[in-house]
């Protein structure tokens, strides 16, 4: 895709991927979700949507701002593309804060699509865009393995788990693939299940108990999602969680696909699950809260406790590699960091991290740094010091489009990291960044905070 295929998107369907605020959110929602078995036609449901944007009292020159599509704008981010295919060449390097030295060093074009969701493994790097486009890329060299996709719609989440691949779509389902004959040059990748599955799904269809209410005059099985599939996330002892825009989350086993349990977990879109090591999983909503989940012996999950401090819908998190602090990302522009501790109901507040001029929309932890995506289209690069306190290193600059997914691997040496970032430009970069004195060695507090963790 050209670079600049995406400023000529309309700015209401720009708007409709990114969490201005807990309302504006729930307009994302409508915009995105697939059609339903309601009768009401293309027509009335456009109407309503033009209806709910007329009564919102949204600030128009901040959305001019950040999707502005004027000659000037297009001329600027024309500017920004030239710049990001030199990057893309590794022929231009920066300085950030602090000597971090950080420069694209490849950037992955030609996908279907816009960019919705990323994966790192140990080998391969898994993308996924809005029209079910998913490819494989070899780390080593960055080329292409595999490209697969079923389905209507986004791929919101992916998850590899030993030779399969998991893919949560737009659609509301869950699909399972396996990578087929894995040693070869170009393995091919084989549906083995649609969760949930047809087994699961006929013997629970047979007993009205297990019928739910999904809207007023309408009712599912309550082992299926009955809105878009927005995250998906590894548990311990072969679980697999998903949480979507029907306010619920779902434990399914992966041994024989069975869903387990169904949570109605928030008052609006579940946008971010995370599951920690210590038996606690947390949720984040277009209602401004995360939960917090405990998972008792028999895999039950009972809440322990309801997280508010953000001002709008709470878009993403990320735990740091002991589980010792949790971060949040916001359509309010803020990065809140939350610690562990028993006597303040869970999670206490540290602080906030300040800086991008629109949604946070990604977060990615790694060793002791942080990677933050935005729709303001640029990536943060924080470092937390012994202390907790944090530090932006480097801003990187190089999409024209909201960054909607990052992911980072720290350096073997830890003296940086490579960070993967998607974005709705329908471009992923890769970036190298580096801690470095002026004589190229790792300072002594770098290397002392690099090793927090």
């Amino acid at each position: 895709m050209d670079s600049n295929s995406i400023n000529l998107e309309s700015e209401d369907s720009l708007v409709s991927h990114i969490s201005l605020d807990s309302r504006s959110t729930i307009l994302s929602q409508s915009s995105l979700k697939s059609s339903d078995t309601d009768k009401d036609s293309k027509a009335t449901r456009l109407s309503n949507q033009t209806s709910i944007f007329s009564q919102e009292s949204l600030n128009l020159d901040s959305l001019q701002t950040e999707f502005s599509l004027d000659q000037s704008t297009i001329s600027e981010q024309s500017k920004s593309s030239d710049l990001a295919s030199v990057l893309s060449f590794g022929l231009c390097q920066r300085k950030g804060i602090d000597g971090c030295n950080y420069r694209c060093i490849k950037t992955l074009q030609g996908l279907d699509g816009r960019i919705f969701s990323l994966y790192l493994s140990q080998a391969s790097l898994y993308s996924g865009t809005d029209r079910s486009d998913i490819r494989e890329w070899r780390l080593s060299d960055f080329s292409e393995v595999a490209k697969f996709g079923d389905g209507d719609g986004a791929v919101n989440a992916l998850l590899a788990v030993g030779d399969n691949v998991i893919t949560a779509h737009q659609d509301r389902n869950i699909r399972v693939w396996t990578r087929a004959h894995a040693q070869t040059i170009n393995p091919r990748h084989k549906l083995i299940a649609t969760l949930p599955t047809m087994k699961n799904f006929l013997v629970t269809c047979l007993h009205p108990k297990n019928y739910v209410h999904v809207r007023r005059h309408r009712k599912s099985l309550w082992i299926k999602h009955s809105d878009t599939i927005s995250v998906l996330a590894k548990g311990p002892s072969d679980l697999l969680y998903s949480g979507s825009w029907d306010k619920t989350f779902k434990v399914w086993r992966l041994s024989d696909f069975k869903c387990l349990e169904s949570i109605a977990a928030h008052d609006d879109a579940i946008n971010a699950l995370l599951v920690s090591s210590k038996n606690y999983v947390y949720t984040a909503s277009a209602d401004a809260k995360i939960k917090v989940w405990e998972r008792n012996a028999d895999y039950k999950h009972s809440l322990v406790a309801a997280v508010v401090g953000h001002k709008s819908a709470v878009n993403c998190l990320a735990l740091s590699k002991n589980d010792s602090l949790l971060y949040s990302g916001s359509g309010d522009r803020s990065i809140m960091v939350w610690e562990r501790e028993e006597s303040a109901e869970h999670m206490v507040m540290l602080g906030t991290l300040k800086g991008h001029c629109s949604a946070v929309l990604c977060l990615s932890a790694v060793a002791n740094f942080l990677c933050s995506g935005s729709a303001d289209k640029t990536i943060r690069f924080w470092r937390r010091e012994p202390d907790n306190a944090h530090s932006c290193l480097a801003v990187l600059h190089g999409h024209v489009g909201p960054v909607k997914s990052v992911c980072a691997r720290a350096e073997n040496d830890l003296s940086g990291a490579i960070v993967y970032s998607g974005s709705l430009d329908g471009q992923i970069k890769v970036w190298m960044l580096s801690l470095t004195k002026a004589n190229g060695s790792t300072s002594d507090i770098e290397t002392q905070a690099l090793n927090f963790n």
